[in-house]
């Protein structure tokens, strides 16, 4: 009976072992314990396919870094930028995938709930449905003082801002989730959204904030499932919510409370990546702030990849800077955390950051609006810093 006890022990520890090592591996390989390469190699063999392998993406990684984008902005004067705008702007839509405008159905816009928060602001729990018929579930935050508003010279009009959600859910944006609960929090800070949304519209603004596919309420079809099909019909995931990112500056516009033209866009992480890119092909967005995103491409393709970043040639035509001139002369503002390295993904780091900022203000000089780009390294890590993004609104909004 004891040499079957011992035994049993022996091999649940044998167990939790080999489990422990081919967990880590498994990991590691998928690029969440890149800290665990010295452990990986120890357990291959030196003949192992697997090291050729990794030696044959090192050099597609440096073939990477060496590539020079086809459409690099043209600063030779202001008459050719605008030129190589115009294509850029159209390509850089094409390789997203998106082919036509994008429409909004008021009639689709549904009510759910309201909540009062207080100082004259009320969070509206409403869905609209999107041109190919999904209800997409947003909060909007309006302002008591919309009721008095009429059709005169002298009605109060607001400026409106879209808080486009990192991985994580409408709640984080909208104040409902005052820590976000998952991998940021447990893994890098106490915050991440930082109730975005609800924050600037207690400071004024008409906000509005709406679920990403394949994220929060509209999970069930997960980002790598929604990529797939995309990218069986030309599309790309990054295309299919800049879609719906712009019905949903239609839908701010619409509003009779909103100065449509006075539309700014928000995010950090995923949410940064898509107020860029917002900003970049709609040229309603009047002031974008991009945070835990601005870095470089080259730098997060291998070996931090997220199927969720992939647009299929990017790299041929563009880098970050030539997209953010495509924002130019409107305002912009590019923010990563002190403690990114430290703390966060470690791929938006300020160093890079600033180098890509300084090339995006090439193209501002050529329009005297050299003010109205900026890089700030905000306190802490991934995450957004409210009080960076209210004083550049109230600055290019108000």
């Amino acid at each position: 009976m004891k040499v079957l006890k011992t035994l049993t022990i022996m091999f649940v520890i044998v167990f939790l072992l080999l489990s422990t090592s081919f967990c880590s591996i498994y990991l590691y390989k998928n690029h969440h314990l890149n800290f665990l390469r010295p452990l990986y190699y120890d357990l291959l063999p030196s003949d192992d396919p697997l090291l050729d392998v990794e030696e044959d993406n090192l050099a597609l990684f440096n073939d990477i870094q060496e590539t020079e984008p086809i459409m690099r902005m043209e600063i030779e004067n202001k008459n050719i930028f605008l030129e190589w705008q115009e294509n850029a702007r159209n390509k850089f839509k094409e390789l997203l995938g998106i082919k036509e405008k994008t429409s909004l159905d008021k009639k689709g816009i549904k009510i759910i709930s309201k909540e009062e928060l207080g100082d004259g602001v009320e969070r509206l729990e409403i869905i609209y449905l999107s041109k190919d018929e999904i209800e997409i579930p947003c909060y909007l935050f309006l302002h008591e003082d919309r009721k008095e508003n009429t059709n005169t010279e002298n009605k109060k009009l607001r400026p409106g801002i879209l808080l486009i959600p990192g991985h994580g859910n409408i709640e984080q944006t909208a104040g409902l989730v005052k820590t976000d609960a998952g991998y940021y929090e447990l893994k890098y800070n106490k915050g991440y959204q930082n109730a975005n949304a609800e924050f600037l519209a207690k400071q004024g603004y008409v906000t509005l904030t709406c679920e990403n596919r394949g994220q929060g309420k509209l999970s069930r079809l997960n980002t790598h499932v929604i990529m797939a099909n995309a990218l069986s019909i030309g599309r790309t995931y990054q295309g299919v919510l800049l879609n719906d990112h712009m019905a949903e500056i239609t839908l701010l516009q619409s509003l009779n409370s909103v100065d449509d033209d006075k539309i700014g866009v928000a995010g950090v992480s995923l949410g940064g990546e898509q107020a860029l890119y917002l900003g970049a092909i709609d040229e309603r967005v009047k002031a974008t702030v991009s945070m835990g995103w601005i870095s470089s491409h080259k730098i997060l393709i291998y070996p931090n990849i997220d199927i969720d970043w992939i647009i299929p040639n990017l790299i041929t035509y563009f880098d970050q800077e030539s997209i953010g001139a495509l924002i130019a002369p409107r305002a912009a503002l590019f923010s990563n955390g002190a403690e990114e390295i430290k703390k966060g993904p470690g791929w938006f780091n300020s160093e890079l950051a600033i180098e890509t900022t300084n090339e995006v203000k090439k193209a501002y000089d050529l329009f005297e609006q050299e003010d109205k780009v900026s890089y700030i390294e905000h306190p802490g890590s991934h995450t957004f810093d409210n009080e960076v993004a209210l004083k550049f609104f109230n600055e290019h909004l108000s």
